[in-house]
C-alpha cells in the first residue's frame, strides 16, 4: 500500500510539523514494507515533497493536483483549525481540500482539536456567530472524509453525534519516538514548554516563580500566531534571574531541554488538544505537575500515570515547594510514567491507522480486480 501523509512537516516550525515527523516514523516502523510519502506545505526545506503553499487560498487545487500526480492508494491528513495558514480563509481551504480528496481517494483525516468542545472563555478565542458558522461549514466538509480520527475522546463523541455517526474514530495521540528516560541532573529546574497563547495560564506560573518560589524555571516554545503579543508581553512583565525564556526549541534539542529539568509543569486554562508536551515528559522520564483539568485526569486513569495537580495559584506554589524538595519522588514518578506509556508508542498508534486505511483500500482494490462482463 502507498499512503500519502499531508501535513506541515519538520523542520518548518509550523503547527503539528514535529508531530507529523514522529507519525511518519511510526508508520514506517510499524510496516516497513509499505510506502509512505509526505506532501508538506511550502516554503520549507526540500527533504520532503512540498507541493502546496502554506497560507494560500489555492490549497485545494494544489493538494488535489499533488495527490492526483502521486496516485497513492490512500491519504492521511494531519491537521487542525489553525494548521493550514495564518488566516481563517487559508484554514477553511484546508477543509475544502479534504472534501475534494475524498471524491477520488480513500481519505483519513486526523483532527487535533475541535473548537466546539472547548470552554471558549478560557482560551482567549472569540467564537462570533460568523466564526461558529464557518466552523460548522468546515466540519461538514471534514465529514466527507472516509474516516475522521480525533486525538481526544470528547471531540470524537461530539463529531459523531453532530456530523458523522459512522466513520468517526478516537485514536490516542501517541508518544513520539522511543521512550528513553534521561539521566538525572543536579540542577533543580522546572520546565514549561508549549505553543503559548491565552489558553495557557503561563502568567500564574511565572508570577509564582518571580515572586519568591525558590526554583528556576525554563519557559520554552514560541507564541501562537493568533496571539503574537502574548509571550513578548509576558516576558517583559516577568523578567528575573531565575526565569529563562528560550523561544522555539528544535526537535534534536529536546533531550537536553527535558534532561535539564526535574519537573514539567502544564499550566493550562483549557486543554485545546491531547497535550504532546505531557507525552514528551513521559517519554523522557520527567514528573508532571498539571492544571486540574478532566482531560489530564482521564488520561492518567486510563494509562495509570502518576500526575500531580493544582487548582489555584496558592496550590501551585505549595506543589512546587513540596515536589522540588523531593527529587527521589520526582525520579520515581518519571520512570513510572515512562513505562506506563510504552503501550501508546507511535508505532502502535500508527498500526491502528494502517488498519483503518486497509479497511478503505481493500474493498476498493477488490472491486477494481473483479472481471467486467
Amino acid at each position: 500500500m502507498h499512503v500519502a501523509v499531508i501535513s506541515n512537516f519538520y523542520p518548518d516550525g509550523r503547527q503539528l510539523a514535529e508531530y507529523a515527523l514522529h507519525f511518519v516514523e511510526g508508520m514506517r516502523e510499524a510496516r516497513g514494507h509499505e510506502r509512505v510519502t509526505v506532501l508538506a506545505g511550502a516554503p520549507g526545506p526540500t527533504d520532503v515533497k512540498r507541493p502546496w503553499k502554506y497560507g494560500a487560498v489555492s490549497i485545494p487545487l494544489e493538494v488535489t493536483r499533488a495527490v492526483r500526480k502521486l496516485q497513492p492508494d490512500a491519504v492521511v491528513v494531519s491537521h487542525s483549525f489553525s494548521s493550514w495558514g495564518d488566516t481563517h480563509t487559508a484554514n477553511f481551504m484546508g477543509f475544502l481540500a479534504i472534501a475534494g480528496l475524498a471524491f477520488s481517494v480513500p481519505t483519513v483525516a486526523m483532527m487535533h482539536h475541535l473548537p466546539q468542545t472547548m470552554q471558549v472563555e478560557q482560551t482567549g478565542y472569540r467564537l462570533t456567530p460568523i466564526a461558529r458558522f464557518g466552523i460548522d461549514r468546515a466540519c461538514r466538509l471534514l465529514a466527507q472524509a472516509h474516516s475522521v480520527v480525533f486525538t481526544l475522546e470528547r471531540d470524537c463523541a461530539y463529531f459523531a453525534q453532530h456530523y458523522k455517526p459512522e466513520g468517526t474514530h478516537w485514536i490516542e495521540l501517541g508518544v513520539p519516538g522511543t521512550t528513553q528516560p534521561l539521566p538525572w541532573q543536579d540542577d533543580a529546574r522546572v520546565l514549561a514548554f508549549g505553543l503559548w497563547g491565552p489558553s495557557k495560564d503561563l502568567e500564574t506560573l511565572v508570577r509564582v516563580v518571580s515572586t519568591g518560589a525558590s526554583t528556576k524555571l525554563t519557559v520554552a516554545g514560541r507564541g501562537h500566531w493568533r496571539f503574537p503579543a502574548f509571550l513578548p508581553q509576558l516576558q517583559a512583565r516577568y523578567t528575573c534571574p531565575q526565569i529563562e525564556y528560550t523561544g522555539y526549541v528544535a526537535e534534536e534539542d529536546l533531550p537536553a531541554l527535558f534532561g535539564a529539568s526535574w519537573l514539567v509543569v502544564l499550566p493550562y486554562r483549557e486543554n485545546t488538544g491531547a497535550s504532546a508536551v505531557l507525552r514528551q515528559a513521559c517519554k523522557y522520564g520527567r514528573a508532571v505537575l498539571a492544571s486540574d483539568l478532566p482531560v489530564f485526569r482521564t488520561l492518567a486513569e486510563r494509562l495509570g500515570l502518576r500526575l500531580n495537580y493544582y487548582r489555584s495559584e496558592d496550590e501551585l506554589r505549595d506543589q512546587l515547594r513540596v515536589l522540588m524538595s523531593d527529587p527521589a519522588r520526582l525520579q520515581a514518578e518519571g520512570i513510572h510514567n515512562a513505562e506506563a506509556t510504552r503501550s501508546i508508542s507511535m508505532s502502535n498508534i500508527a498500526e491502528r491507522y494502517w488498519q483503518l486505511l486497509e479497511s478503505h483500500v481493500r474493498p476498493r482494490q477488490a472491486t477494481a480486480q473483479q472481471p467486467a462482463f
